[in-house]
């Protein structure tokens, strides 16, 4: 991977395995979000997958642990991606990825 290693990046890898589940497991993305975030509207609900900055790490935890994504699962994706140790990772991104 060429360029730093950005939280933006980081989210963006996190929201497309979540899209990927949301699609396996629901018809829509409306019927997840009404489930999960019901106070939030289906149009910001959106936001958050096109612009991956909008989206607090608490709201992926949420919606990975409701897709039943395990935290390794995560590590693994992560690890293949950006090649680096998953703690060193989080603690130098300010990531988290359990509630």
């Amino acid at each position: 991977m060429n360029g730093p290693i950005t939280k933006h990046e980081i989210n963006r890898l996190r929201l497309a395995v979540i899209k990927g589940q949301i699609m396996e497991q629901y018809d829509t993305y409306d019927d997840f979000r009404k489930i999960l975030f019901p106070n939030i509207k289906l149009n910001t609900f959106r936001q958050w997958f096109k612009k991956p900055y909008y989206i607090s790490d608490h709201r992926l935890c949420k919606m990975e642990r409701a897709l039943g994504i395990s935290e390794q699962v995560l590590t693994l994706i992560l690890n293949k991606k950006f090649d680096l140790p998953m703690g060193a990772l989080c603690k130098i991104k300010g990531i988290r990825l359990t509630l």
